[in-house]
């Protein structure tokens, strides 16, 4: 499988230009030389990490990689690219390409929330506390029922007070309860100087002007 390997090549890439999806860029790579492995790759790229492959075989068939805190930078040059497929990603969707508008769009919907998530993450992980607080929404149900501007002061106090922090989150599931409302679960690694912590945690996202924003993010037990 392509996953499992180390794989380095030249695409020629394109552009697909999505304006409903701010969150997500995507782009088409296409093999300069014929690949026996997969006829094109479609990158979704996370402020400018890789957070989101998909990579199409011959027969039309679609296998979805999520990759860890979007941490893999795409090194562009001129109009091509060179990846290196690294080991240790997590398959988190595998299907057909189907000729149902329906189910096609539900999958670009869970690849665009994954990525979101992923992007969330790795925003916490750098510590970019700008970009982490601007994937709340304004109405964001804070734990304590305190004001959100508080909830942000303490968040950015305590993240800024850490040491190296890395958040990893995996075993994506993905729910659309509507067109604009969502529910992201996942499994939650949490390490830093001071702590050490594996949570499932559950975010209600919804979209707002073509963006999501988390409403409510909760731990399961």
């Amino acid at each position: 499988m392509v996953a499992g390997k180390n794989i380095e090549k030249y695409f020629t890439l394109k552009n697909l230009d999505d304006d409903s999806n701010q969150n997500i860029k995507w782009v088409e790579a296409v093999p300069k030389e014929e690949s026996a492995g997969f006829s094109k790759v479609i990158l979704g790229l996370t402020e400018n990490k890789l957070s989101v492959m998909k990579i199409v075989d011959a027969f039309e068939h679609i296998t979805t990689i999520s990759f860890k805190n979007a941490k893999y930078n795409v090194n562009l040059m001129d109009n091509d690219f060179l990846f290196k497929l690294p080991s240790g990603v997590d398959v988190v969707q595998a299907g057909t390409i189907s000729n149902n508008a329906s189910s096609t769009k539900a999958n670009d919907k869970d690849a665009e929330l994954i990525a979101f998530a992923t992007g969330w993450a790795n925003a916490w992980s750098t510590k970019d506390i700008d970009v982490y607080l601007s994937k709340y929404a304004a109405d964001f149900k804070t734990p304590n029922g305190e004001a959100l501007n508080l909830w942000q002061a303490s968040r950015k106090q305590k993240i800024s007070s850490q040491g190296k922090i890395l958040v990893e989150i995996e075993d994506i599931k993905v729910t659309m309860k509507n067109e604009n409302l969502a529910r992201i679960q996942f499994k939650q690694k949490y390490s830093s100087d001071k702590l050490t912590e594996d949570s499932n945690k559950n975010l209600l996202v919804k979209k707002i002007d073509g963006k999501w924003f988390i409403q409510e993010e909760t731990l399961v037990k």
